[in-house]
C-alpha cells in the first residue's frame, strides 16, 4: 500500500468509521452474523447492514481520490464520498429512532462520521487542485 495513503488522516478516519460501524452493528444485533442481515425483516437491521456497506466504501474511495492522476476521477471519487457520508448520516438518524436504548453508541459513531466529514471537506480543495 502507498505509504502516503497510510499516513493520510482522511484514509485513517475512513477505516475507523468502517470498523466502528461493524462493531456497532454487531452490538445492536446481538452478534447476528453480518451475512444474514440482508435477509432480515427488521428495519433496524436492514439500515445497519446498509450503513456498514456504505462505510466500507469510504476507504477505497479515499484511496482512489488520493492516488488518481486524472482530475475527473478524483472529482468522481470525492462526489461518491460526499454522497456515501450523507447516506450514512441519514441511516444513523433512522437507526437512532429504532434503537432508543443505545443512543450513546450511535452518538459515538455519528461523532466519528462527522470527524471524517470535516477532514474530507478540508482535503477536497487540495485533491481537486492537483494536476
Amino acid at each position: 500500500m502507498n505509504t502516503r495513503l497510510e499516513q493520510s488522516p482522511v484514509y485513517k478516519k475512513a477505516v475507523s468509521v468502517y470498523m466502528l460501524s461493524r462493531k456497532l452493528t454487531t452490538y445492536l444485533t446481538d452478534d447476528k452474523d453480518f451475512n444474514l442481515l440482508y435477509k432480515s425483516t427488521h428495519k433496524g437491521e436492514q439500515e445497519l447492514e446498509l450503513m456498514v456497506v456504505d462505510s466500507f466504501s469510504l476507504a477505497p474511495n479515499v484511496a482512489l481520490a488520493e492516488v488518481s492522476e486524472e482530475k475527473i476521477k478524483r472529482k468522481k471519487q470525492v462526489l461518491q464520498l460526499l454522497q456515501a457520508t450523507k447516506r450514512i448520516q441519514k441511516r444513523i438518524v433512522r437507526v437512532q429512532s429504532l434503537y432508543r436504548k443505545d443512543q450513546d453508541y450511535l452518538n459515538l459513531f455519528n461523532n466519528e462520521l462527522c470527524g471524517f466529514d470535516r477532514l474530507l471537506r478540508k482535503r477536497i480543495p487540495s485533491l481537486l487542485a492537483k494536476n
